[in-house]
């Protein structure tokens, strides 16, 4: 977690579209959703659940590891099983989108390497 403030913030915030008080989660590793932006009113618990939210990736892979995390939100899954072609990665493009869009909010998207 960084801050931004001054000359920073206004340079941010005029590469994004955004106003100088604004919150972005920045995911290194997630290449579907590099930032998310939260520009809303303030308050500790908006901020909170955006924290928690965006800092999650918008497809990722399902693990052994992560799968109980995913298990308990009791979503919907959507799998991809992906073969590393290039029909898999066109299928990946296609679950990000519809991940992104937020058009499904019951499903988790997901991914499984196969």
């Amino acid at each position: 977690m960084a801050s931004c403030m001054g000359n920073c913030a206004k340079t941010l915030a005029s590469e994004i579209g955004g106003s100088e008080a604004v919150v972005v989660t920045i995911k290194w590793e997630d290449v579907n959703q590099p930032e998310v932006i939260y520009d809303q009113p303030f308050s500790f618990s908006s901020l909170e659940k955006f924290v928690l939210e965006s800092s999650e990736k918008i497809l990722p892979e399902l693990t052994v590891v992560n799968l109980p995390y995913y298990f308990k939100k009791k979503s919907v899954f959507m799998i991809l099983f992906h073969g590393f072609d290039q029909y898999s990665d066109l299928a990946e493009e296609s679950l990000a989108d519809i991940s992104h869009d937020k058009t499904f909010p019951e499903v988790q998207f997901c991914w499984l390497d196969v």
